[in-house]
């Protein structure tokens, strides 16, 4: 889990960019369906990249692909959530103590 501020502020940069929306993720996206079609056909009827490859080796690709589609975006939302969770326990200590709740800096 990332916890860092500037790297999530790259990886929101990144999920933005033309790079990763119009290249990578159709990439991998691709990739991961052309393996999902080679697993549903017989090792001998599969062409091309997966000619010889085996199932357990597809269904490790296919996984792979799973996971590059939505890591990153499941890291910022990981981040998000536990930034909200944080400060609703500051304000919350805050209320429990008497004091004034104030704004927290980003």
């Amino acid at each position: 889990m990332i916890t860092d501020p500037d790297k999530i502020a790259r990886i929101r940069a990144f999920l933005g960019s033309t790079l990763w929306n119009e290249d990578l993720k159709p990439a991998i996206a691709q990739r991961g369906g052309m393996a999902i079609k080679a697993l549903c056909r017989s090792p001998d009827a599969r062409e091309g990249e997966f000619k010889n490859t085996k199932d357990e080796d597809l269904r490790a690709i296919i996984r792979e692909a799973e996971f590059q589609m939505v890591w990153w975006e499941n890291e910022v939302k990981v981040f998000d959530h536990n930034q909200a969770r944080d400060e609703l326990a500051r304000q919350q200590q805050e209320a429990e103590a008497g004091l004034t709740p104030q704004p927290s800096a980003p």
